[in-house]
């Protein structure tokens, strides 16, 4: 194990905390019944998660990311004009027959130094342009 700078640490606040944040979307949709996925039914009956439980975790992440300051000469994340296609190859060769997780997707790409938002607004237009579809809330598949 390796010592890790404040950016490494700053870019993984920011990838849990969204990660994080889907599940607890994923958690409020099965507490509405909302929800297809079973696990998360079955989360909210065990552990009787109430909606203030949820808003607690919430809070604690706006609290995580409120410790999150940006360097003035630190370099932004990567952004290529063509982010779409990198997302798209990593959707092909991670999908499942479920597909795979956009959190999967987003987490990956951050490694390799893309922001959360490129990448998020690349899966919404790859899903627009008919690249790939949601056959689930939180799920993406190649067309």
């Amino acid at each position: 194990m390796g010592v890790s700078d404040r950016t490494a640490r700053d870019r993984w606040v920011v990838s849990t905390a969204g990660m994080t944040l889907a599940r607890l979307e994923t958690l409020l949709d099965a507490l509405e019944g909302n929800s297809r996925d079973p696990c998360a039914a079955t989360a909210v009956r065990h552990y009787r998660i109430t909606r203030e439980h949820i808003a607690e975790i919430a809070r604690m992440v706006e609290d995580a990311l409120a410790g999150i300051h940006p360097v003035p000469d630190q370099a932004p994340a990567r952004a290529p004009a063509d982010i779409s296609g990198i997302i798209m190859e990593m959707i092909r060769e991670k999908s499942s027959p479920r597909g795979v997780s956009v959190d999967e997707i987003v987490a990956g790409a951050g490694e390799q130094g893309y922001g959360s938002d490129a990448v998020l607004a690349a899966i919404r237009a790859l899903v627009e342009n008919d690249d790939c579809y949601q056959p689930q809330k939180g799920y993406v598949k190649p067309l």
